[in-house]
């Protein structure tokens, strides 16, 4: 069986409402996890591919493992912190490309490095299906390496 802990399923509106459901299990108890929603979306050469970067914390140094996708998210897309170099979130766009990142120690080299890979993971998702895996490592951030650093790529649709 295909570990599909840290990826994610659901859908989001014509309004940019989103309602996600990720690999990982339900809260314990209220605030044992904390998520930080970005907007990555990137303009590309063949268009603005939409991306939603979440930012995952709990008090654990080690990687989930997981086989049902208990944890909840609802958000707005035009009310996630938008990165200085993102364009807007592109509600008719019919599908959004959701980056789940569990590292307890974060900065923004590590949002920016993503944000520099975005064609390529959004082409090994398009070919490859939602995944997960160990986080990308570049010396430039300041995470240390015993934190889980694993992350969940998965494609969301639009839903009616």
């Amino acid at each position: 069986m295909i570990d599909s802990s840290y990826t994610a399923q659901g859908h989001f509106d014509q309004n940019g409402q989103a309602v996600i459901n990720v690999c990982i299990p339900d809260e314990r108890s209220s605030r044992e996890y904390t998520t930080e929603l970005f907007n990555l979306s990137k303009n590309t050469a063949t268009g603005v591919i939409n991306v939603v970067f979440c930012h995952f914390r709990n008090q654990s140094p080690h990687a989930l493992q997981h086989n049902s996708f208990d944890y909840e998210m609802r958000f707005a897309a035009d009310k996630l912190q938008s990165a200085p170099y993102a364009v807007s979130f592109d509600s008719i766009k019919e599908e959004s490309l959701f980056i789940f990142f569990h590292n307890n120690d974060f900065n923004s080299a590590d949002r920016d490095l993503y944000f520099s890979e975005i064609e390529n993971i959004y082409d090994v998702v398009k070919k490859r299906g939602n995944q997960s895996q160990d986080g990308l490592f570049n010396l430039t951030t300041h995470a240390t390496q015993n934190d889980p650093r694993k992350v969940g790529m998965s494609l969301i649709t639009k839903g009616q």
